[in-house]
């Protein structure tokens, strides 16, 4: 629902710097290393639980200042975590009672808890502190659109325009007003406008092909309706109302495809509705939350799972399921940079849990802390000698540095030792190679081959060691 928070943190920060409390070089762009610009760039990339963490780092740097609650604020907001959100945003107005964005921000939070009349106070306040306050202007209309109050909202939208023609958010609201009092020809001119300025916005493409749909104007409506879906895959409602425009245009298969999409999303929502319901009534109810991060996943919709983990560990940053799955997500995607910054908060909230060690040394030899990866690895097998998996992968990164490779095929031969696995016996027969050990490295892949037989690379290399050692042949 928020329009904008990058550049209201953006701007009042820059404002706040500028009037010289605190002082510049506390928070100065220039400073990458602060915690308060730190929270920024985590923020605008979407990591926030880690941006929360930066914000309160930058709370303990500078008690005084109302910077750090603001930070607090719009992430916990983005979060979902209204109550705190609250707080921190009444905090940072204590500390500073004239600060617009604080005020705009405080106006968004209570038009979610629908206390209208707070939320117009706040939006005011924030005009009257800075009035070409685009946002705040926004805000207002939307205060008076939810109450059905269509001329005062359309008055709050033109003045948003009259501040800054190109605000395409103003463009797709005075749209909705349109749709919702039946002027579609109006409301498909204003959407247009919006989509001149940003043609990325899903909900004005929506509100177009719903608008198009109700005008009986079938092909047009599938064109935007299928532009929505693209867009967002999961938006429910776009499907449900693309089958009906497919139909309607008598194309029965787009129909059927269509009408399936929407039944899934469905389902999908009936088997999040119970951990919904608890979570309404304690929104900190971690197990309840990582219950439907499982649900998620388990539809591989990556980025509503990880917005919970993120909801999560902005409750708990030390959440070891959590931090876990967030670990395993990056990893499998081979986002290795995420992955190496979220297996250190495992690891320093679990530092005896084995696989935090292991992901550690996977992320850190990933991208190219080696050193920390070998750490990592020792303290695996220090934790669990038994457990073969931190031999071969210590072995691996040896091998793929090319140093230690005797230490290397004392690991890989722990390793196989241990669990003769057809992927240590193929880190084995690496290290073995690269020792010139050829017939010793044909011995173990075969043995790989041996035990899975459809692997290509197994195969492939079988018959390249076997050119070496033997001269060729089948």
């Amino acid at each position: 629902m928020r329009r904008g928070r990058v550049v209201a943190l953006t701007a009042a920060l820059a404002m706040w710097v500028g009037v010289g409390v605190p002082p510049r070089s506390q928070f100065a762009a220039s400073d990458p290393s602060s915690p308060m610009e730190r929270g920024l760039a985590l923020y605008e990339s979407g990591r926030m639980a880690e941006a929360l963490m930066a914000f309160h780092g930058a709370a303990d740097a500078d008690a005084d200042s109302p910077m750090p609650d603001f930070g607090v604020g719009i992430v916990c907001a983005a979060l979902g975590w209204l109550d705190r959100a609250e707080d921190a945003l009444e905090d940072a107005l204590t500390k500073r009672p004239g600060f617009p964005e604080a005020h705009d921000e405080l106006g968004d939070i209570l038009l979610r808890r629908r206390a209208f009349r707070e939320a117009e106070s706040h939006y005011r306040t924030a005009i009257a502190l800075r009035p070409d306050y685009v946002e705040a202007y926004l805000g207002l209309g939307l205060t008076f659109a939810t109450q059905r109050m269509f001329p005062e909202a359309r008055d709050a939208y033109s003045m948003a325009l009259a501040l800054d023609p190109s605000t395409a958010p103003a463009h797709r609201s005075l749209g909705e007003i349109h749709a919702w009092e039946g002027d579609l020809d109006a409301a498909i001119t204003s959407y247009g406008a919006a989509l001149s300025l940003d043609p990325t916005v899903v909900a004005v493409h929506h509100g177009v092909g719903v608008a198009r749909l109700r005008q009986h104007e079938y092909a047009a409506a599938v064109v935007a309706l299928r532009r929505t879906v693209a867009l967002d895959p999961g938006h429910k409602s776009a499907w449900h109302s693309l089958a009906k425009a497919y139909a309607a245009n008598g194309d029965r298969d787009p129909a059927a495809e269509a009408t399936a999409e929407f039944t899934a999303l469905h389902e999908l929502d009936e088997k999040l509705k119970p951990h919904l319901r608890t979570l309404e009534a304690d929104p900190t109810d971690l197990p309840a939350r990582y219950a439907m991060t499982k649900v998620y996943l388990r539809a591989e919709r990556m980025p509503d799972a990880i917005r919970e983990l993120d909801r999560m560990l902005a409750v708990d940053p030390t959440f070891a399921p959590a931090l876990d799955a967030r670990v395993r997500i990056h990893l499998s995607l081979k986002e290795w940079d995420d992955a190496y910054v979220w297996a250190g908060h495992l690891t320093a909230a679990r530092p005896d849990n084995v696989m935090a060690c292991l992901y550690l040394g996977m992320a850190a030899g990933a991208v190219g802390a080696v050193d920390e990866a070998v750490a990592a690895y020792r303290r695996a097998i220090e934790l669990d000698p038994e457990r073969p998996g931190g031999y071969n992968n210590l072995a691996w990164l040896f091998y793929k540095n090319e140093t230690r490779l005797d230490e290397a095929a004392n690991l890989a031969e722990r390793a196989v030792g241990i669990e003769p696995k057809p992927v240590y016996l193929d880190t084995l027969s690496h290290v073995y190679e690269a020792q010139g050990r050829p017939a010793e490295a044909l011995a173990a892949v075969a043995r790989a081959l041996d035990a899975a037989p459809d692997n290509p690379g197994y195969r492939a290399r079988r018959d390249a060691l076997r050119a070496i050692t033997q001269g060729g042949g089948p």
